[in-house]
């Protein structure tokens, strides 16, 4: 509460010996309270995104990427990952991706059509 702009990168170790290795928490020590609610909104407004996409267009590729990015995300929370080149790509995966390039996948089976096994010659 005394440093609301944080205490700066690697500050803390002076004060604890033990490095932060929550992502989320580490948001808030090192960079301050703006950097650490940008970071909790950005996680929040993330899964928005991916569950929004996915319920407009049916497909579940959006999901896969949702539980990509969350299984990195929970591994994030228990040891620092700001370098983590699978963090960053599946989050910007997550937000590039849009429904709109993606047609509504439809739950019927396509009607098949009849055709000849062969063709007779003319």
């Amino acid at each position: 509460m005394d440093h609301p702009l944080g205490l700066g990168l690697f500050e803390i170790d002076k004060i604890f010996p033990e490095p932060i290795h929550n992502i989320w928490i580490s948001s808030f020590l090192n960079y301050g309270w703006l950097a650490g609610f940008a970071w909790t909104l950005l996680m929040i407004l993330s899964v928005q995104q991916a569950w929004y996409n996915w319920k407009r267009s049916g497909d579940e590729l959006f999901l896969l990427i949702l539980f990509c990015w969350l299984s990195v995300m929970s591994c994030a929370m228990l040891h620092q990952a700001e370098r983590w080149r699978f963090l960053w790509l599946f989050t910007g995966m997550l937000w590039g991706l849009n429904y709109r390039n993606f047609m509504p996948v439809s739950r019927q089976a396509p009607a098949l059509e009849e055709q000849p096994l062969y063709r007779e010659a003319a």
